[in-house]
């Protein structure tokens, strides 16, 4: 079992602003999600998660964001993305009521539209 490691994470506020100001943008009913192709070419996919209070209380927002770390360790450890970039997902409300196996498959369709946008 593979760890999210800090390099797999979109941590610094401006590489935030990067993804969020310039990227490719898709949307679900779970999640929206922006990525921006990275320059470096030795970086290889990367996450950052934002849940705003008005999905919810902390603990809520916390299992939210717990959930999503699950799911990219998961997809990091088996996908390998065809071209480095950046993916800053936003939950929305709904996603609190969604199950796990509806997250990840949000996810990973998502991941799949953003990849055809960015060829």
């Amino acid at each position: 079992m593979s760890k999210f490691s800090g390099y797999q994470r979109i941590s610094k506020a401006q590489e935030y602003d990067e993804v969020l100001g310039g990227g490719k943008k898709q949307v679900d009913r779970l999640l929206v999600a922006l990525a921006k192709r990275s320059s470096d070419h030795a970086e290889q996919l990367r996450f950052g998660i934002i849940v705003s209070k008005k999905v919810g209380q902390a603990h809520v927002r916390n299992k939210v964001k717990r959930r999503l770390r699950e799911i990219f360790r998961q997809i990091s450890s088996t996908r390998s993305a065809r071209r480095p970039c950046k993916v800053v997902f936003i939950a929305r409300g709904s996603v609190t009521r969604a199950s796990f196996q509806e997250i990840k498959s949000s996810v990973l369709r998502i991941l799949t539209h953003l990849e055809r946008k960015m060829v």
